[in-house]
C-alpha cells in the first residue's frame, strides 16, 4: 500500500486573474502561513520522495516541506497547472463573457481550452505520474505538490467520479488530500484537509 499526499500550493498575491502557468507569482501572507502549517503537519510523516510542479507557487510549498525532511524536490511537468492557453492572465470577469469559458465549466470533458489543454490530457498526465511514483515503491509514502484542477482530476480518477463532477470536489489553496493506492484498489483517505 502506498500513500499519495496531494498538496495544493498556498494562496498567492494575485487577485481576480487566471494566472495559469504565468511565471513570477509568489505567496501572499496567507500563503506563507499555509506553507508553514503544512510543514508542521508533515513533520511527523516521512516521505520517500517529494514531487512538485515546477511553477514558483508550487516550488515554494514543496521546497519548504522538503527542507524540513532533508530531501530534494523532484520537479515534474506532469504536475503542472492546466495550460490555459489564450485565457492565461485574463480577468475572470472578462472570461465570464466568453461562451467557451461557460462551456468549459458546463461540459468540462468535452471542451478544450482555446490554445491550451483538454482536461482529459491533464488527468492522463496526473494519473500517469501517480502510477509511476507508486510503481517505484508500492509501499511508499509520497508528497505531490500541484494545482487545484490537476489534483481534482486525479482524485476523480481514483474515486471513479466523472470529470463533469470534478468541480464538486473542494481542493482549497494549501489543502492536503490523501489517496491510498494498492495494486488492486484505491481509496480517498482525506479530502481538502486545510490547516489555515
Amino acid at each position: 500500500m502506498a500513500l499519495i499526499y496531494l498538496v495544493r500550493h498556498g494562496a498567492t498575491t494575485v487577485g481576480e486573474i487566471l494566472v495559469g502557468r504565468a511565471p513570477g507569482i509568489g505567496m501572499s501572507e496567507l500563503g506563507n502561513e499555509q506553507v508553514k502549517h503544512n510543514v508542521e503537519y508533515f513533520s511527523d510523516i516521512k516521505f520517500d520522495e517529494i514531487y512538485s510542479s515546477p511553477i514558483e507557487r508550487t516550488r515554494i510549498m514543496a521546497e519548504a516541506i522538503a527542507a524540513n525532511q532533508n530531501k530534494k524536490v523532484i520537479y515534474s511537468d506532469d504536475l503542472l497547472e492546466v495550460d490555459f492557453g489564450e485565457w492565461t492572465n485574463k480577468l475572470f470577469k472578462e472570461l465570464e463573457g466568453d461562451y467557451r469559458w461557460k462551456n468549459f465549466h458546463t461540459n468540462r470533458s468535452g471542451t478544450r481550452v482555446p490554445g491550451g489543454e483538454h482536461i482529459l490530457e491533464v488527468q492522463h498526465r496526473m494519473v500517469d505520474k501517480i502510477y509511476e511514483v507508486f510503481n517505484s515503491n508500492p509501499e511508499g509514502t509520497f508528497c505531490l505538490v500541484s494545482h487545484g484542477d490537476p489534483i481534482r482530476t486525479a482524485i476523480a480518477y481514483f474515486t471513479g467520479i466523472h470529470l463533469e463532477n470534478m468541480l464538486k470536489l473542494t481542493v482549497s489553496l494549501g489543502s492536503i488530500s490523501i489517496i491510498k493506492l494498492t495494486e488492486l484498489n484505491s481509496s480517498l483517505e482525506k479530502l481538502n484537509l486545510t490547516l489555515k
